[in-house]
């Protein structure tokens, strides 16, 4: 904002702000520096034939942007994924003549041509799309975190923070809008849940000095079941996973040693699931 505004004093407004309908689709920025200085500037009404057109042409001028994060990178390639699978589109086949409407493959093909990503990446950054704005929704602070690097934190991470409730998301926030923290791991978001679920009035700057510095005898009490909350927290997210790749890769074109090292570790999985479900039985007969 600072080096715009001096761009602005020095040469004026380079491109003029873009309307639709009278609405500021375009340069907002500019038009609030403008504003709070009383200078003037050049206004462009461009023509679009619907709101998810003005949409999807606001992604494409953001893909555009130099200085755009990787997050915002793949938050705007899957929005323009959205907006389009939204529209309404049909066409005619020259063939048969049926008039056919585009699946979400189809649209997904069309964008990842032309940003030249694969459509399995575009389908998989609609629902890092999805999950964002969803929790836009209840706290845009953690959002601005994520999509501007601040805090690194993984897509399947996002998915599941996008179906916890409006008060699970509260809890989360200060993890988010913590200067010292640049990273958040699954086990952390799940700990940090569970210690607020069970000291819901305590302060954060109190519970954070507990935690560093309470004896032993003021510790939280013993959760037998936390070990096992954790982990029936964190399988759906890799069952997720595993879909979306049986779904989306192409196993013909892949490379027998990857294809080897991934069903080693899958039968590795399995050995570790099967034991644990045979030690969870034994328990529950006994």
């Amino acid at each position: 904002m600072n080096r715009l505004e001096k761009s602005i004093i020095a040469n004026g407004i380079a491109h003029p702000l873009v309307t639709w309908r009278g609405s500021l689709v375009d340069g907002h920025k500019r038009y609030k520096i403008c504003s709070d200085m009383n200078i003037s500037f050049p206004v462009y009404e461009k023509y679009f034939e619907s709101r998810y057109d003005v949409m999807e042409w606001i992604c494409d001028q953001c893909l555009l942007r130099a200085d755009l994060t990787e997050e915002y990178r793949k938050y705007y390639i899957g929005k323009k994924f959205l907006v389009r699978h939204s529209k309404p589109h049909h066409y005619i086949d020259d063939k048969t003549g049926v008039k056919v409407t585009h699946n979400r493959y189809d649209t997904a093909k069309r964008i990842g041509v032309i940003l030249n990503v694969s459509y399995g990446t575009v389908l998989k950054y609609s629902r890092y799309a999805a999950a964002i704005d969803k929790i836009r929704l209840q706290e845009p602070q953690i959002v601005q975190r994520i999509l501007s690097g601040a805090v690194k934190i993984s897509q399947e991470n996002i998915a599941e923070i996008a179906q916890l409730s409006a008060d699970d998301l509260r809890i989360l926030k200060h993890c988010f809008t913590e200067k010292n923290r640049d990273h958040l791991s699954q086990s952390e978001i799940w700990h940090e849940l569970q210690w607020n679920r069970v000291h819901p009035t305590m302060p954060t700057s109190r519970k954070k000095k507990s935690q560093c510095d309470a004896q032993i005898k003021q510790m939280p009490e013993y959760d037998p079941d936390a070990e096992l909350s954790s982990l029936s927290f964190t399988i759906p997210s890799w069952v997720r996973t595993i879909e979306r790749t049986a779904n989306n890769a192409n196993f013909v074109a892949s490379s027998e040693s990857a294809k080897d090292k991934l069903r080693c570790q899958l039968r590795e999985l399995a050995k570790a699931a099967d034991y644990l479900y045979y030690q969870i039985r034994e328990a529950s007969n006994e």
